[in-house]
């Protein structure tokens, strides 16, 4: 029954961070650090991928610096790997 218990930890941990930041205050502070990551990007395309990471479950359940980071970590690597699960977890 391990399973049952891994869907509301991953669920209270994403909820431990939006308690303490709104999602705009998430994709503000995530689209501030993704353009000092890269200063090319302009503010509206840093928003963007702020607010696609807070869609996707492994980047929103981390702080906001932390989800820029790992993306920009696994672009570097070359072969990201980006994979959603194939059914949703509760």
């Amino acid at each position: 029954m391990l399973w049952t218990l891994q869907g509301p930890t991953r669920s209270l941990n994403r909820r431990r961070i939006l308690n303490t930041l709104s999602q705009s205050e998430w994709i503000a502070r995530c689209a501030s650090h993704l353009s000092k990551i890269d200063p090319q990007l302009s503010s509206d395309e840093a928003a963007a991928l702020a607010n696609e990471f807070l869609l996707f479950q492994r980047t929103a359940a981390m702080d906001p610096e932390a989800a820029a980071d790992f993306v920009a970590s696994e672009i570097a690597r070359g072969q990201p790997r980006f994979e959603r699960r194939s059914a949703a977890r509760e």
